[in-house]
């Protein structure tokens, strides 16, 4: 039975911008989903191909990779990769042409990790559970089944029966829960699977899709570049681990010169929850423990502030 939902779009007072990449051929559903992005309220704006590398990527909350704009091994050329991987930003990849960026960025959810199949309907992972309340609440049946699309769409999906630590299981084929068509990884990367335009969702769907760039467009990434190596000469803030957890989690970060050093967990509006660091530390290699027994299960985001570089990331407390 298809879930009955009242689309409902709740405003946002300060538009995130996304960026949607697009090829040639895609024009007509660049469109579309521009019309679909700027009516949930994000302020939208259309780069193609032969733009994105003149075009000034850090004025954007997330970059959006429009399904048609690769396929398998193929995706653009290296600089036009290299200047959305460099950008750093949040970034959602549709069917068969974000699988294809991925893979150009070796990630577990692109090219060549996939399948290919068809399907209209997913099962919901628990750690789904962050993109289904805000800004949009979407009931959930009690098999957790959600009818995405009226008819079979392309999708192309993940194989993930035990996956990494970096990888985030959003929403499995609803027939075979082995095979995930929306899932994120490192907290920065969502590929949702299906290739298709808005006017093919389900109601459902858009207020999921609304969701999972609203979540996203609040992620910041860190400005200096993270590395594991003591020698790093930048401010290094690394995910924390494990994620999801339950019910605690350690974060790592780095300083390369004394700081006066603040990390705090926020909430979904960022007000503070919890005070980890706030002082004065030597350069070195720091880890802080987050015990959130006491909190509800959902998003966080966890600040570092120093004296020259502010850093956020999204953990997920999972009960």
């Amino acid at each position: 039975m298809a879930l009955m939902v009242v689309l409902s779009y709740v405003s946002k007072s300060d538009a995130a911008k996304v960026a949607y990449v697009y090829s040639p051929g895609e024009s007509d559903a660049a469109l579309q989903y521009k019309s679909f992005l700027d009516s949930c309220g994000f302020t939208t704006t259309l780069v193609g191909m032969s733009q994105v590398s003149s075009t000034d990527l850090s004025i954007y909350d997330v970059i959006i990779i429009g399904y048609a704009t690769g396929g398998t091994s193929i995706w653009g050329d290296s600089a036009t990769v290299a200047h959305i991987k460099n950008s750093n930003k949040p970034t959602l990849g549709l069917g068969e042409g974000g699988y294809a960026f991925f893979g150009k960025l070796s990630l577990h959810i692109g090219y060549a990790n996939g399948a290919h199949g068809s399907g209209m309907s997913v099962r919901l992972n628990p750690t789904a559970d962050p993109f289904l309340h805000s800004p949009n609440a979407i009931p959930v049946p009690a098999d957790s089944v959600l009818d995405l699309y009226d008819f079979s769409i392309p999708v192309v999906e993940i194989p993930l029966e035990f996956p990494p630590a970096s990888v985030t299981r959003v929403a499995a084929d609803s027939a075979n829960t082995g095979y995930q068509a929306l899932v994120e990884e490192n907290n920065r990367y969502f590929l949702w699977g299906y290739s298709s335009v808005p006017q093919d969702m389900s109601q459902t769907a858009k207020v999921l899709f609304d969701n999972i760039v609203s979540s996203m467009s609040t992620t910041t990434a860190v400005a200096s570049p993270l590395s594991v190596g003591p020698s790093s000469a930048g401010y290094q803030l690394l995910q924390n681990y494990p994620n999801p957890f339950n019910p605690s989690t350690v974060i790592s970060f780095q300083l390369p010169v004394t700081s006066n050093v603040k990390l705090r967990v926020l909430d979904l509006l960022g007000r503070e929850i919890a005070a980890l660091v706030d002082g004065r530390m030597e350069s070195g290699a720091y880890k802080a423990t987050w015990d959130a027994r006491g909190y509800p299960s959902g998003v966080y985001y966890y600040r570092l502030e120093t004296n020259t570089s502010v850093g956020t990331k999204k953990l997920i407390l999972l009960k």
